[in-house]
């Protein structure tokens, strides 16, 4: 994944870059108590299982899901066992006619694609997306927005 600081600034900062993703590889289990971030966050596995908490339910979420949450949705989450994960930060302001309510949406191959690139940016704090750029970003939005809803739940 992205330095960690630097991707957390960019998460906490407001505006542009109007989307932010990174990806990593990691070879223990990772777990994050509960938290918000004022972004959007498309979230999920390449390789792994992920358990989810969002209000009060939590969601197991295997590697061809991922996990759509609003701007300040409250949410924790563990993986289990070796895990190769993903996260797309979305500024506020592009979450306006995405799910307003968290759920899980099953992955196209076209968004997993999308993913892998959008990963692969260097995004630097107050700097617009290229036109590629915005073109993908284009794309993933436009993933969670038609993609259907699948439930998962314990």
């Amino acid at each position: 994944m992205k330095d960690e600081h630097e991707l957390h600034a960019l998460v906490t900062a407001p505006g542009d870059p109007i989307m932010i993703a990174a990806a990593g590889h990691y070879n223990k289990e990772l777990a994050s108590q509960a938290h918000q971030h004022a972004r959007g966050q498309l979230f999920g596995s390449f390789r792994g299982l992920l358990s989810i908490g969002v209000e009060d339910a939590v969601w197991v979420v295997p590697a061809i899901h991922a996990v759509w949450l609003p701007p300040n949705t409250l949410h924790s989450g563990q993986s289990h066992g070796p895990f190769h994960g993903w996260s797309v930060f979305i500024a506020e302001s592009a979450c306006q006619d995405l799910p307003k309510q968290a759920c899980t949406i099953r992955m196209s191959g076209l968004l997993r694609e999308a993913v892998l690139r959008a990963s692969s940016w260097k995004p630097a704090l107050a700097t617009p997306l290229t036109d590629t750029q915005a073109h993908i970003a284009a794309v993933i939005l436009d993933e969670i927005r038609t993609l259907p809803v699948e439930p998962f739940g314990l």
